[in-house]
């Protein structure tokens, strides 16, 4: 049995499935709380014939294979990147507000970003489904993809004895192992330099 540990854990969300830019995406840093699965319902099919040479024993078939889910949580890092407020996460939020593509630029289409904030709204909801997008994880050094996923929840808290997070959870259409690693992800991945700087972003809430 393979052990793969939670702490080498690398989430990375994507507009794309392949040819992956700095503009489609993101590495999305996440807590110790990552979840991802997906179940499959089957029926057991026993044959029952008489005779002097009857026919027995069973057999499982899949009947259906159920959507897979995802969950885990971000904390709030009101950032800024190329003099505009930004946040790590800004992909789900634009996923869970609006339907359209993700443009930081555009006002009232899911996230807006500027030099005064970051903003995300609703206006554009009115879609038959909202923004689809993949997650790559890196777990040890084996790859999965999430794919079609879309955010069912966002929920935030800034507990007294905690730091501002959000736990995110959601749906995807399919779960498989990755025979070979997305090429040209990692380089896409937060530096060094940027994760150093978001440690003073941190938003507490402590008496």
């Amino acid at each position: 049995m393979s052990i793969q540990l939670l702490r080498n854990t690398r989430v990375f969300a994507s507009t794309k499935l392949s040819g992956f830019t700095a503009d489609d995406t993101w590495e999305i840093l996440v807590g110790d709380d990552l979840q991802f699965s997906q179940d499959a319902s089957s029926t057991d099919i026993s044959p029952n014939e008489a005779g002097p040479v009857p026919v027995r024993g069973s057999k499982r078939f899949t009947d259906a294979v159920n959507p897979a889910s995802w969950s885990f949580s971000t904390y709030i890092l009101p950032a800024t990147k190329d003099a505009k407020f930004v946040s790590p996460d800004s992909i789900l939020w634009h996923s869970l507000a609006s339907g359209s593509v993700y443009n930081p630029t555009i006002k009232e289409k899911g996230v807006f970003q500027s030099a005064l904030n970051q903003t995300v709204s609703s206006k554009d909801s009115a879609h038959h489904e909202l923004n689809k997008f993949n997650l790559f994880l890196l777990v040890d050094s084996v790859w999965y993809l999430l794919k079609g996923c879309q955010v069912g929840q966002a929920e935030i808290s800034i507990d007294i004895a905690d730091i501002a997070k959000t736990a995110w959870s959601g749906n995807a259409t399919d779960l498989t192992p990755m025979d070979t690693a997305p090429v040209g992800m990692l380089a896409l991945g937060v530096s060094d330099a940027d994760f150093l700087s978001y440690q003073n972003l941190y938003i507490k809430n402590k008496l």
